[in-house]
């Protein structure tokens, strides 16, 4: 999904075109007075992000999106002054989701004044760790895996690793999934796509279905080498009352397909990663396909009237007014907007605390192992000492094809468990 700027930029030339030059004048005499009345007036200290992302590579796409919500966060806090006497400016650099153009992306950035690293590449992270630790430079993940935040040092992940997230979400629906089977273990499996991801969430699955045999039984997990042909994945998995398809694009579309003209009966789970293509399963399969998937989800839905969900329509109805319809069909603006909100109220804490003129790459280590965020009387984020996965909480949410909609399905906030 492109998010267009010519529209913004034919306004910004026929505002500059049609501005009198008396009223630049008048702006220029109005300056002029203000600096005259403030002589030691101190220019605001320029705070700078480096962003490794995707522009033109295989994710190129989907991370449009995701570069959007962090200019969007960076451009919220600068206007509303929430960091006083600091300007915050992201230098992006495309690595086009290529591990071997991660080091050169680092050293550019860093020769370039970074004084903080942010990326939403799930790879960037483990390439750089060791890097990161010998240079002391912080850096922010939307992703996470065990290599990353085990043992903890310099990364900080604003999500959490899958396999906490697994144990949570089917303590969730054995607790509460009113169709949850009452005289035996209910039959679950997963498929996906192959590499770390998915062996998490298999792995994750396999141990709590082991940990608590009363309640599930492991039908397997099946992985391919990016199929979008699911013969084999879908017979194995036909009869299983729960069913997590794969977590990527045309993996997830072409397996809910595939699974319910095969006559599967399972019900879906899923996480807020699946919903990142909602409305392509919604085009590809109807609403009807996925009626009552229980969806786990670390962060909230666009329809909550909560902090962060109304603060993101704000934004995209200010900065991106022609996209809020495409861009509240999913969870990818708002879910990575949340993740850059909390990782700019970190660089905000740890820049507060000692003055813009102070700051450093050691002060924002220092205030993230302390960090912790409450949105709405729910603690939501948090880091410690020995802990390098922020969020604290799993929501719990179902697909409504009647409201063509998600909806909460409780109105807690459950704490993440991390034994299965």
């Amino acid at each position: 999904m492109k998010i267009s700027s010519r529209a913004w930029i034919a306004v910004l030339v026929l505002l500059l075109i049609g501005l009198p030059f008396l009223a630049a004048c008048s702006s220029d005499d109005d300056d002029e007075a203000e600096t005259s009345a403030n002589p030691t007036q101190v220019e605001d200290v320029e705070i700078t992000i480096g962003h490794i992302t995707d522009m033109t590579g295989p994710g190129a796409a989907a991370f449009t999106v995701v570069n959007a919500a962090l200019e969007d966060a960076v451009r919220h806090f600068n206007e509303q002054n929430l960091i006083p006497g600091a300007e915050l400016k992201v230098l992006h650099y495309d690595g086009q989701m290529d591990p071997s153009k991660d080091l050169p992306g680092y050293e550019w950035l860093k020769q370039n004044g970074v004084d903080v690293i942010f990326t939403g590449v799930p790879v960037t992270p483990v390439t750089l760790k060791s890097r990161l630790e010998a240079d002391k430079m912080p850096l922010f993940a939307l992703t996470s895996n065990e290599t990353i935040t085990n043992p903890p040092g310099w990364i900080f992940s604003m999500t959490t690793d899958n396999q906490p997230f697994i144990y949570s979400l089917l303590k969730w629906i054995a607790e509460n999934d009113p169709a949850f089977p009452k005289d035996r273990p209910a039959k679950i499996g997963v498929a996906d796509w192959e590499g770390p991801y998915g062996s998490s969430i298999i792995a994750g699955m396999e141990a709590y279905c082991k940990a608590h045999p009363k309640q599930y039984r492991f039908a397997g997990g099946y992985l391919t080498a990016f199929s979008v042909t699911w013969g084999s994945e879908i017979e194995a998995l036909k009869d299983c009352d729960y069913v997590m398809p794969p977590s990527l694009g045309i993996g997830t579309t072409s397996f809910i397909a595939q699974y319910r003209d095969a006559g599967g009966k399972g019900k879906f789970i899923c996480f807020d990663t699946h919903m990142g293509f909602l409305g392509m399963i919604v085009e590809s399969s109807g609403w009807e396909s996925i009626d009552g998937t229980i969806l786990g989800f670390l962060n909230l839905w666009w329809n909550e009237d909560r902090e962060i969900p109304n603060l993101a329509k704000t934004l995209l109805n200010k900065y991106h007014p022609s996209q809020v319809e495409a861009l509240t069909k999913d969870t990818s603006y708002l879910g990575s907007f949340t993740m850059w909100y909390e990782c700019l109220d970190v660089l905000a804490k740890a820049i507060n605390r000692v003055g813009p003129a102070n700051f450093t790459p050691q002060t924002v280590y220092d205030t993230a192992k302390s960090y912790s965020k409450t949105y709405d009387s729910d603690q939501r984020v948090s880091f410690t000492d020995t802990k390098r996965t922020g969020l604290d909480y799993l929501f719990a949410y179902a697909v409504s094809a009647s409201a063509q909609d998600l909806a909460r399905m409780d109105n807690e906030a459950h704490p993440l468990i991390y034994k299965p």
